[in-house]
């Protein structure tokens, strides 16, 4: 069984605001950085993110989201000042899947300081060393910040029921 890689330290960045951006490993039941980025999103960026209206998380979506750290769902947290401001997550259909479905989301308030793009890079890292060799997604499809996020080469995209359904390749890692 290949798995994720082990937790590593925070990666440290600064973001296009100057802001130092911090990216770490959400932990196995970690609910506060959940419920931040989560407060920090508007409704129409729950829609976008959830595909459906979301005033708030239930107790077993918040259980959903928090069970990580195992090979089928690995996430990371962006912080800036020591508040989370984003999470990316890549979840396995199966143990031993070589596809993974990837989802981010990012407070309203740091749109387009990259955030989405720095935990999406650490997501597809982390996959590309677990042996996935493809992201799979899902997004709205007036969720043009998901897909010039995701869309990489040899990306293919289609509209399925109204949604818009991506599949990125990853390239592997350099030895």
């Amino acid at each position: 069984m290949s798995t994720l890689a082990p937790p590593r330290p925070a990666l440290r960045s600064v973001s296009r605001s100057g802001a130092e951006l911090t990216i770490r490993e959400l932990g196995p039941g970690e609910t506060g950085p959940l419920a931040q980025v989560f407060d920090g999103m508007s409704e129409r960026s729950r829609r976008l993110r959830y595909l459906v209206g979301t005033p708030r998380l239930t107790a077993s979506m918040v259980r959903l989201l928090t069970d990580v750290g195992h090979a089928r769902h690995f996430a990371w947290v962006a912080e800036i000042g020591g508040g989370a401001v984003g999470i990316a997550r890549i979840v396995r259909t199966s143990d031993e899947a070589t596809e993974a479905e990837v989802a981010v989301e990012v407070v309203d308030s740091c749109h387009g300081r990259g955030v989405g793009r720095a935990l999406v890079a650490a997501a597809r890292e982390a996959a590309s060393a677990a042996g996935i060799t493809a992201l799979v997604w899902t997004a709205r499809p007036e969720n043009d910040a998901v897909r010039r996020l995701l869309a990489g080469p040899g990306a293919s995209v289609r509209l399925v029921d109204g949604l818009v359904e991506g599949r990125t390749p990853l390239l592997p890692l350099a030895a």
